[in-house]
């Protein structure tokens, strides 16, 4: 019985402190890692609304995907036909009947690029919306973590009684040489 009070302290302090600020938690993975993508998804996998957004933001991103995916072929598809009309026309040695088909292909584009114009800014603000939510993304991060680093921080500051007795040691240490010097 007096074990097992002796121990809950410790146990209990451990099983707060998240995997990524163990001791036991390999040094090799804290080098390669990210410390506070690891604090993060320790909340992640602690919170289910925490969960849910990232498995929103990760279905959001592959379905962001697929839909411009459309998008960018069907304008893709444009700029080549234009592209290779163009290459045809100059090969019409018929220089009246090449100026007559170039107005043609101007025209068809310049209709195109009407039909298109919401499109583009749309596609346009799609970038721009990523960056922000990239932005909130890491900035929800920082904030989930920075409760968690201060906790740990002010629950597991070590005692600095061991480095004022170092300080002593090396203190005597060298008075013991300047003493041998004289």
């Amino acid at each position: 019985m007096i074990v097992v009070s002796c121990k809950p302290k410790e146990e209990n302090n451990n099983l707060q402190t998240p995997d990524a600020l163990q001791n036991e938690y390999s040094s090799l993975k804290r080098m390669k890692g990210d410390l506070t993508e690891d604090l993060y998804q320790g909340l992640v996998d602690k919170d289910s609304l925490l969960r849910n957004l990232e498995e929103e933001i990760i279905a959001f991103r592959s379905g962001s995907i697929e839909v411009t995916k459309v998008f960018h072929n069907y304008l893709d598809k444009s700029d080549r036909y234009y592209g290779s009309v163009n290459d045809k026309v100059k090969g019409i040695k018929d220089s009246l009947l090449m100026k007559k088909m170039q107005m043609l292909i101007t025209m068809h584009k310049k209709a195109q690029e009407v039909r298109t114009t919401e499109i583009n800014a749309l596609l346009k603000t799609i970038p721009a919306n990523d960056t922000i939510l990239n932005d909130h993304h890491a900035a929800l991060k920082i904030v989930k973590t920075l409760t968690v680093m201060e906790k740990y921080q002010k629950e597991h500051l070590p005692n600095k009684s061991e480095l004022k007795k170092l300080i002593r040691q090396q203190e005597k240490i060298i008075q013991q040489m300047n003493d041998l010097m004289r």
